[in-house]
C-alpha cells in the first residue's frame, strides 16, 4: 500500500473522529453575558440641540427585534448632563430616538468638562466625561480645479477637484475631522420634473475619517482632495459647504479604532472599538466646528 494512500486513510479517519466530537451549541449553552448600556453622543458649542443616544447591547447569538438596528433605543433611562456649574436632565425625543435638551437651556462652553450619567429602572448604569476643545480652527482654506482622470466608479473624463488645507493650532495636541458637501442643480427640462438641488457628500483622500496633527510639514495639514465627476448631464454645481471639526481625544480614538476594524484589508486583525463609557459601551465626546459655504457659478 503506497504512502499517499495511507495518508489519505489517516486524514479521513481523523476527520470522521473529529466530526463526532462536534455538537451544535444552543443559546442555553452559551456563557451568560449581561447587557450593557450603549451610549453615543458628541456635544459642541455650535449645536442648537444636545443629543445623546442610549441603547442596550445585544449578544451576537441573540435575535434582535429590529432588522437593521442591533441597539434599539432605551426610552426609560434617566440621562443627566452636568458641567460648568450647571446640570440638566435630558428627555427622550421620539423623532430623533435620542435624549435631548435645547442648547438655549444648556449651553456648551469651550474648555469646560462635562459629565454624563445614564441609569435605567432595570439597574443599568454608565457614565462618561469629555472636555470641549477650547479653540475653533478658522484657518480652513479651499481651492477648486478642473482635472482629467478616472473616478472610483469607472467614469473617465473631467472632474471638479476640491482641495482643502488648514493651519494647525500650535503648542498643543490636536485632532481634526474634515467633511463637506457639494450641491448639484438638475435641469427640469432634461429630467421631466421640477428643478431641484441635491447635496452630495465629498470624500476626501484622508487615510482615516479623523486626523492627528503629526507628520505634516510647517504646521499645515493637507492638502486633502475630493473629486466629483463632470458627467455629460444637464446639471450644474450650485454650492459647496465645508466643515472643519477640532475634536477631542475621545472622538478621535473612537473613529480611529472604527476605521481599523472596517478597512479594506481582509487580512487585518480585528481590534477592540474604543470606548470611554464606564459601565457601558460607546463614546461621549465633543468638538468645535468651523463651517464655510460658497456659491458656485
Amino acid at each position: 500500500m503506497s504512502r499517499i494512500y495511507l495518508y489519505i486513510i489517516f486524514i479521513l479517519f481523523v476527520s470522521s473522529f473529529l466530526s463526532g466530537c462536534i455538537r451544535t451549541l444552543d443559546e442555553k449553552d452559551m456563557p451568560k453575558i449581561e447587557p450593557k448600556l450603549v451610549i453615543g453622543g458628541y456635544i459642541s458649542p455650535q449645536d442648537t440641540v444636545v443629543k445623546i443616544f442610549v441603547g442596550k447591547s445585544v449578544p451576537i447569538y441573540k435575535k434582535s427585534d429590529q432588522m437593521y438596528n442591533l441597539n434599539p433605543p432605551v426610552k426609560d433611562a434617566s440621562v443627566l448632563l452636568s458641567g460648568n456649574g450647571v446640570s440638566a436632565s435630558l428627555l427622550f425625543d421620539e423623532k430623533s430616538s435620542s435624549y435631548t435638551v435645547p442648547a438655549s437651556q444648556f449651553p456648551i462652553v469651550p474648555g469646560a468638562t462635562y459629565h454624563l450619567t445614564v441609569s435605567t429602572p432595570a439597574g443599568l448604569y454608565a457614565e462618561a466625561e469629555t472636555t470641549v476643545p477650547e479653540e475653533i480652527n478658522s484657518s480652513l482654506t479651499f481651492k477648486i480645479d478642473t482635472v482629467e482622470g478616472t473616478s472610483n466608479y469607472g467614469y473617465s473624463g473631467k472632474s471638479i477637484r476640491i482641495s482643502v488645507w488648514w493651519d494647525d493650532i500650535q503648542n498643543q495636541s490636536n485632532y481634526y475631522r474634515i467633511f463637506g458637501e457639494i450641491g448639484v442643480l438638475y435641469d427640469s427640462t432634461y429630467y421631466n420634473y421640477p428643478m431641484y438641488n441635491y447635496q452630495y457628500s465629498l470624500n476626501f483622500d484622508t487615510k482615516s475619517i479623523v486626523i492627528k496633527d503629526i507628520g505634516f510639514a510647517n504646521g499645515k495639514l493637507g492638502p486633502f482632495k475630493a473629486d466629483t465627476p463632470l458627467e455629460s448631464m444637464k446639471k450644474r454645481f450650485s454650492n459647496i459647504g465645508l466643515s472643519l471639526l477640532n475634536i477631542d481625544r475621545n472622538y478621535y480614538e473612537f473613529y480611529k479604532s472604527y476605521d481599523s476594524n472596517y478597512q479594506d484589508d481582509p487580512f487585518s486583525e480585528p481590534q477592540n472599538i474604543y470606548t470611554n463609557i464606564k459601565g457601558g459601551l460607546g463614546v461621549f465626546g465633543s468638538y468645535q466646528k468651523y463651517s464655510i459655504k460658497s456659491e458656485l457659478k
